[in-house]
């Protein structure tokens, strides 16, 4: 995609450019959508994140920029200007400041995006992905109260609602029609995303389920850890072999866990209907 003219970063979805409006430099340019980037600047483009890394590290203006179009590279020259741009997290979320609006900061800008197309990957690429998913989710798992935390603030309108906060059975359904409904998806497109979406909610319940507290899994897993510790301990010295532990013992525990869970749960509901996440 090429832009046609600059526009406020706080301008309306649907603003149009008018004639009095000025053309963004990759217009300028001559750059055209379908024009693959071989260059910028000298430096070899592999990826969309060499992209940014280039502009934001090349000064000056008539900045050399070679295309591939129509299969012959095609030689540019592009002058990027300094614009107030919005501020994105690593995940490519938007940030915001305590009173909820968008941060800005001076970028260099071109005024093109990168086309985005589903690729096929071998199956070499799965465990790495899956390993990457369990990591990721392993971290949110971490912060959850701090999360909780910023979702009840969410739902009682003091903060506005994070677009990477966690949610509950609601917002996965929400994100299932968000996903059936979207224009422009193909069918291909809606099967890998509702796959992918279904993968994600499988391996949240997975990590989660990790935690060593009954009535979890992990607490079971930890307490037959615990035994075969006791018992490999007792080998080594040359004891008799322990009396297993009293599970009994762990059940207010269990209750009190429960208990969270389905507070936590209640929270999520609520704030998915009240605060919603949308993709």
């Amino acid at each position: 995609y090429v832009g046609e003219c600059l526009m406020p970063a706080d301008a309306p979805a649907d603003q149009q450019c008018t004639a009095g409006d000025p053309q963004v430099p990759a217009a300028i340019a001559g750059l055209q959508p379908g024009d693959r980037l071989v260059s910028y600047g000298g430096t070899p483009i592999e990826s969309w994140d060499d992209v940014q890394a280039a502009i934001a590290a090349t000064a000056g203006a008539d900045i050399p920029l070679v295309v591939e179009r129509d299969g012959a590279e095609v030689a540019l020259s592009v002058s990027p200007v300094t614009v107030d741009r919005p501020v994105r997290d690593d995940d490519g979320a938007i940030l915001t400041d305590a009173a909820g609006e968008m941060r800005l900061a001076p970028q260099r800008y071109l005024g093109f995006s990168p086309t985005a197309a589903l690729e096929r990957q071998s199956a070499s690429a799965v465990l790495p992905a899956v390993g990457s998913a369990v990591y990721q989710t392993g971290e949110i798992v971490l912060a959850l109260p701090w999360r909780l935390v910023d979702v009840v603030q969410a739902t009682l309108g003091s903060e506005p609602r994070d677009t990477s906060s966690v949610v509950g059975v609601v917002g996965v359904g929400r994100f299932a029609g968000e996903i059936a409904e979207a224009p422009g998806l193909g069918t291909a497109q809606r099967i890998s995303s509702m796959l992918g979406l279904l993968a994600s909610l499988n391996i949240a319940l997975f990590v989660f389920n990790l935690i060593p507290l009954l009535p979890l899994d992990g607490g079971h897993v930890a307490g037959a850890l615990w035994e075969g510790a006791k018992r490999q301990v007792a080998r080594v010295r040359g004891l008799s072999r322990p009396m297993p532990a009293d599970v009994a013992r762990m059940v207010p525990l269990a209750y009190g866990v429960f208990a969270v869970l389905a507070v936590m749960g209640l929270v999520l509901i609520y704030a998915d209907i009240v605060a919603p996440v949308s993709l």
